[in-house]
């Protein structure tokens, strides 16, 4: 079981306008006339990069790989994000994106948003499926892996046909025009085999990341099960029933935290807490948390807004637009999420204020940021997606300060390597919530026991290597906002 490769194509355009495709057979390096193209490959790791001669824009790179597919070989295709399904398949099977979706449909609910939808093909035909990221082949015992080495410069599509003998890897290039004479690295990748615990580790050692905790998260989040009906004697009942199962007993090496979920305020309009729901306000229920012995933790979505927020209504030009200038949705969350603009400076500007209020003037040590992929729906600023979630991701660091603890939940988990404490590595467990299209269309991101569990074995390995595996709780999506109070 060896993957082999078999050649490496790119598309790019020269400032004159003028656009080339250039496909190279087999893998090697070679003169493109515009530009000389570097490709090696030593038997672990497999790096190419550009040079151009005159300025040029790439738009596309991939590099294939010839591999003789078994009838009984098994393979795990890492999801787009957190809540996407991941779990070993046979290597003939098929994924369904939303093809037989009615497009008014998605366009009315936004529920394309939540995956890839929107810019990856789903042909439905078996043997061909895809991953972000890295790919994990098996046979027995045997394990081959292929990964990207580094997702913060662009994600890493990997494409699987089974019928042809081959394995595409396609890693977003960048952006902005590269200048002439300057070395632009393309994709950096590595294919290691063995155990499953040596071809992670291999992996990990040679991208050169560590994840920044081994301890376990355990505690509550039930506000979470209580979506829009939260209120302050809601959380501190739970608060005490928590307090009293910790009596019996808990791991000892564990971070210990409980988090207060969404319905403290509307989505979006971060520092205008509900006080007829928390007259006490946040910082006083933050103290009382740490009383009881628990970590304070507090949910929040960076980057995401509800449509019927104070922020979307008084700041319209902080949404994310595509290129008609239309609003961008995220999701059918909260009566319409919208994403914001990342990138925007008075957007940061905020990110910062509301981050450091919650960690600082509030005192919640566990920040819970969720729906992260709203950060990257789309390139834009002269970013692609991986470059734009390494970013956001970089800014809620700096907000939020090196000791609180990040759990990323929504989030492409390439960028998210040894960035993140914890991170979400399933979909939400929770069975009855068919009041919401989120629930009810079927999709790859869908609520569900079992979907959780899968997702939840196949990542196991990043536990300790990438982050903490976080199999998390029910986020709080809410068909409305509660009105914020004085």
């Amino acid at each position: 079981m060896e993957l082999v490769p078999a050649f490496c194509w790119m598309r790019y355009r020269l400032a004159t306008g003028e656009g080339y495709d250039v496909r190279q057979v087999p893998f090697e390096s070679f003169d493109a006339g515009e530009a000389e193209v570097e490709a090696s490959f030593d038997g672990e790791v497999l790096e190419l990069a550009v040079t151009p001669r005159a300025e040029l824009t790439l738009a596309a790179c991939s590099v294939g790989f010839r591999h003789d597919y078994a009838a009984d070989e098994r393979v795990l295709l890492n999801g787009y994000q957190s809540w996407t399904n991941t779990a070993e398949r046979s290597v003939w099977g098929r994924l369904h994106g939303m093809n037989r979706i009615p497009g008014f449909v998605k366009k009315r609910c936004g529920i394309d948003g939540v995956g890839d939808y929107r810019f990856v093909e789903y042909t439905g035909r078996a043997g061909e499926m895809h991953a972000f990221t890295y790919a994990v082949f098996r046979r027995g015992d045997r394990h081959l892996l292929l990964a990207s080495l580094d997702e913060r410069q662009g994600l890493t599509l990997i494409r699987t046909d089974a019928a042809g003998g081959v394995v595409t890897a396609d890693t977003e290039v960048p952006e902005r025009a590269i200048a002439a004479g300057t070395r632009t690295v393309l994709a950096r990748y590595c294919v290691v085999s063995g155990s499953l615990d040596d071809v992670y580790d291999r992996w990990f050692e040679l991208a050169g990341i560590s994840a920044r905790t081994d301890r376990p998260l355990v505690g509550s989040a039930g506000p979470h099960r209580r979506f829009d009906t939260v209120d302050e004697r809601a959380v501190s009942a739970d608060l005490d029933r928590a307090a009293a199962l910790a009596e019996g007993g808990t791991a000892p090496d564990a971070l210990h935290a409980f988090q207060v979920g969404g319905g403290y305020c509307c989505v979006g309009d971060w520092l205008e807490v509900d006080r007829r729901r928390f007259p006490s306000g946040l910082g006083e229920l933050a103290r009382r948390i740490r009383r009881a012995g628990f970590e304070p933790g507090l949910w929040a979505a960076p980057f995401a807004c509800s449509r019927t927020s104070r922020l979307a209504a008084q700041h319209p030009d902080w949404l994310l637009r595509d290129d008609e200038g239309r609003e961008v949705s995220a999701g059918p969350f909260w009566g319409g999420a919208l994403a914001l603009n990342s990138r925007h400076p008075e957007v940061r500007d905020y990110v910062r204020l509301y981050v450091s209020t919650m960690t600082g003037d509030w005192g919640f040590s566990l920040l819970r940021a969720d729906f992260l992929y709203a950060a990257c729906m789309f390139p834009h600023d002269g970013m692609n997606r991986g470059q734009l979630m390494a970013d956001a991701l970089g800014l809620l660091r700096e907000a939020a300060g090196e000791t609180c603890v990040l759990v990323g939940d929504g989030v492409p988990l390439g960028p998210a390597f040894g960035m993140l404490d914890y991170a979400r590595v399933g979909c939400d467990g929770d069975p009855g919530r068919g009041a919401t299209a989120f629930a009810r269309i079927p999709h790859r991101e869908r609520a569900g026991a079992e979907s959780s569990r899968a997702s939840a074995r196949g990542r196991a390995p990043l536990d300790g290597r990438a982050f903490g595996n976080d199999s998390g709780s029910l986020p709080p999506i809410s068909p409305a906002c509660p009105d914020a109070g004085a």
